[in-house]
């Protein structure tokens, strides 16, 4: 009798401590099973925040995209208007007196970033105007070279008048002083156009002389 108690209790513990291993294996796995659970709502998190991530990065893109095609779109359209844009401006150059080049700006739109050159038998002179409105509006130049040139040319003309005794004004120098003027003229339309203008030739005094 004593050993069949024995062996039901050796039969019972048995069971118990099968069941306590089967808790413990069962808590592993709870266990492990929550650990993955865990790792994968991290995982979850992180590509949420990377598809965030991206979804910001993708409006940043379409933004800026859109800004260069609204940019392009304003450069397009200053370019044509820039292509047919009227521009009403010629310049005109010529002496007011020996030595005083005066060149004009003649027509009624504005030029700007000017730049004029006027050169006098090799002397050069320049003059810049950020922006010149009025029609007839003046630059002037001045040219030294000019201005003995002319006296020189008054005196030689003088001595070989005095000098002809014919009467036939033989000694006259009229038509003999010639002098090279040439003058070019940079500047830019109010849409910026750049325009360009140059002519020249050659020149004479004669016409200033004081006999004439």
């Amino acid at each position: 009798m004593a050993d069949a108690v024995g062996i039901a209790g050796l039969i019972i513990g048995g069971v118990g401590s099968a069941a306590g291993v089967g808790a413990l294996v069962y808590a592993h796995i709870a266990n492990a099973n929550a650990k993955k659970s865990g790792k994968a709502a991290d995982d979850s998190k992180q590509l949420a925040e990377q598809a965030n991530d991206l979804a910001r990065e993708s409006n940043t893109i379409a933004t800026d995209a859109r800004q260069l095609a609204e940019e392009a779109n304003e450069f397009s359209r200053r370019g044509e208007a820039r292509e047919t844009e009227r521009h009403d401006v010629h310049w005109e150059g010529d002496w007011d007196r020996p030595g005083r080049y005066v060149l004009s700006k003649l027509g009624d739109d504005e030029a700007h970033a000017v730049t004029a050159t006027v050169v006098y038998d090799g002397e050069r002179a320049t003059q810049r105007a950020d922006i010149i409105t009025d029609n007839g509006h003046q630059l002037i130049f001045e040219f030294s070279t000019a201005v003995r040139d002319f006296r020189d040319e008054v005196r030689d003309h003088r001595r070989r008048r005095e000098a002809d005794t014919t009467g036939l004004g033989l000694g006259s120098t009229w038509g003999m002083n010639v002098h090279r003027v040439d003058h070019r003229v940079e500047w830019t339309t109010p849409k910026g156009n750049p325009r360009l203008h140059e002519d020249g030739g050659l020149t004479m005094f004669d016409h200033f002389y004081p006999d004439n």
